[in-house]
């Protein structure tokens, strides 16, 4: 057919969808979409595969949604009024974002250069709310990139737009940020503080869905995930299992697949800390059967880790830090390095439980130096212990050196209020010098620490804290 022809054609097909089939364009928008794009009608084309993408996002299909926002992109250039092309490529972004969050992981270039281009746009067209939208998104990409510095001049950034203008969704996203950096940078108290502002937004939020959509992840599920670890270090186990368990209730109350395997996913990660490894392994089994089936990564990789270090990994211990690896190698590619030096430390605490120095000692060794070079240092202290424990499983024990280590672990622990930490590291030096002359005084310290806790008395570290006491 003549071009012309064909476009006449192309026209009147999407007329009669829209006359004639308006149910079938409401379930399918992106068939009227492709004739609108033949039609030489770019706007409503736009429209159509924007639609697409929304509904493929709505039931968690973001590499779908993913596929379609690119296709309304490819022809935004086409829209000849500038404010309106800005406006759509600017909604056009924020979804992208979005989806390619939970497709790729928060750490990709991808995710980053999606909301760069929605804040430059938003900038330009006064959109306060879509530009709240871009900044904290991009908050949680540098922090989830360990950016640490730059992610709390975003959430500066935000905090001072929500406030200014009276928008509880966005301030909750702001809280949230800045209590992920301050947590990463072992500023236990302050974080603490950043997450419980973020539930009391929550009721206020004048819009929800930004929670879910203009992020991939609803900030009150993160949240309280990420909180669970901070009261677990803080020396609050109890208060971390059930800010853990909240967050999955409610990742399920809102029905939406990838909240709910990221909080199973971080639930088992600090389960398995709580040394309560049948429900670890229990959540790290449910996040994966979602994850894998929905295409998440970073859960996906979070949960595999947890059912490795439960010791449910297929094969021998040479197979299952083979999956580690492929899994650490997984998680890399997300661009995700927050949280990495724990992860690394993990790999070695399995090497050290099944008395394996030489294979532990590289991760244990990595964890510290990346430690070190991302600014992240709230998992020093366990790192410093678990270097400690090799040295005391090699040939040549060195036990100046591994008390060396746990000193360092306690120092920095104490500084952090890492109680959980602090008696960790105070256990180690205590079964390290039980019977040499100093007993009594490491013996103190162990009870000094076990003293600070108020809860958790029946988990497994405080258990064994008062069996080293002779404490029933």
């Amino acid at each position: 057919l003549l071009r012309s022809t064909r476009r006449d054609h192309h026209a009147q097909i999407a007329d009669a969808y829209e006359t004639r089939l308006p149910e079938l364009v409401e379930k399918q928008p992106e068939d009227i979409a492709r004739h609108y794009e033949g039609a030489g009608n770019p706007a409503k084309a736009i429209a159509g595969f924007e639609r697409a993408g929304r509904r493929a996002a709505e039931r968690s299909a973001h590499a779908e949604a993913v596929a379609q926002y690119e296709r309304a992109l490819a022809l935004i250039d086409r829209i000849p009024d500038e404010h309106e092309r800005d406006q759509r490529e600017l909604q056009l972004r924020i979804a992208l974002g979005a989806s390619l969050t939970t497709t790729r992981g928060f750490g990709s270039d991808e995710v980053e250069a999606a909301y760069l281009r929605a804040r430059s746009l938003s900038h330009q067209q006064g959109d306060t709310a879509q530009l709240g939208d871009a900044l904290g998104a991009l908050a949680t990409f540098y922090v989830s990139q360990s950016r640490l510095s730059d992610a709390r001049e975003i959430s500066d950034q935000l905090l001072g737009v929500a406030m200014r203008l009276e928008m509880p969704g966005h301030l909750a996203a702001a809280h949230y940020s800045t209590a992920l950096t301050d947590f990463f940078r072992g500023e236990l108290r302050t974080a603490l503080r950043h997450f419980d502002e973020v539930g009391a937004r929550r009721e206020g939020a004048e819009r929800p869905t930004f929670l879910v959509t203009a992020r991939g992840e609803n900030v009150d599920v993160a949240a309280r995930s990420w909180k669970a670890w901070a009261l677990w270090v803080r020396g609050l186990p109890d208060q971390a299992k059930l800010a853990s368990q909240e967050a999955i209730d409610l990742a399920r109350a809102a029905g939406h697949p990838f909240d709910i395997a990221y909080a199973l996913a971080w639930a088992a990660a600090m389960l398995w800390n709580r040394r309560d490894r049948e429900e670890a392994l229990v959540d790290a089994e449910a996040a994966i059967e979602i994850a894998e089936e929905q295409g998440f990564p970073v859960p996906l990789g979070v949960a595999r880790l947890q059912r490795l270090r439960c010791g449910a990994g297929d094969g021998d211990d040479d197979a299952q830090l083979a999956e580690g690896e492929r899994v650490l190698g997984e998680l890399g590619a997300t661009g995700n390095r927050a949280g990495v030096p724990q992860v690394l430390c993990g790999i070695g605490e399995f090497c050290l439980e099944r008395e394996r120095p030489a294979a532990a000692r590289p991760y244990l060794e990595a964890a510290l130096a990346m430690s070190s070079v991302t600014g992240q240092p709230y998992w020093d202290a366990e790192i410093h212990r678990c270097l400690g424990e090799m040295l005391l499983q090699e040939t040549s024990i060195d036990r100046d050196q591994a008390e060396s280590h746990f000193r360092q672990a306690l120092e920095i622990a104490r500084g952090q209020g890492a109680r959980m930490l602090e008696l960790r590291a105070a256990m180690s030096l205590a079964r390290l010098v039980a019977s040499g002359d100093r007993a009594g005084e490491e013996i103190a310290e162990l009870s000094a620490a076990y003293q600070s806790f108020e809860e958790g008395f029946e988990t497994f570290d405080l258990r064994e804290a008062r069996r080293l006491l002779g404490a029933p």
